[in-house]
């Protein structure tokens, strides 16, 4: 069970972190067939037993592009509280997390503090 959490929080994290780049021509191609982008706010739960054991998660934006909208990633709801059991559950992983991302610049608070 912990391998299983510690694998869907790492695929989380590491999905918020990487993005493949786009060449230049499809970049152009892309850009050029957008008649209308927008960001919104919704609130999609994200339900996982997994990030569930860590606490609730759900998508907070979307983007609107030509009328078809695009989830962003999902977060957890409470970050001190996810942060917290985390740590808690599977301290290795909340320490290879801490050495590999900057928490204080991603939630703009002391990591140190959970």
């Amino acid at each position: 069970m912990k391998r299983k959490l510690m694998i869907t929080v790492l695929v989380l994290c590491l999905s918020l972190s990487i993005a493949l780049p786009a060449s230049a021509a499809e970049t152009t191609s892309a850009q050029n067939s957008i008649k209308q982008i927008q960001m919104t706010h919704v609130n999609v739960p994200f339900t996982n037993e997994s990030v569930d054991q860590v606490g609730q998660a759900s998508t907070k934006d979307a983007v609107v592009i030509n009328g078809i909208t695009n989830y962003l990633y999902p977060t957890f709801d409470d970050l001190d509280s996810a942060l917290v059991k985390l740590k808690s559950k599977i301290p290795d992983y909340y320490r290879l997390v801490e050495k590999q991302v900057d928490l204080t610049e991603a939630y703009d608070r002391l990591y140190t503090e959970y």
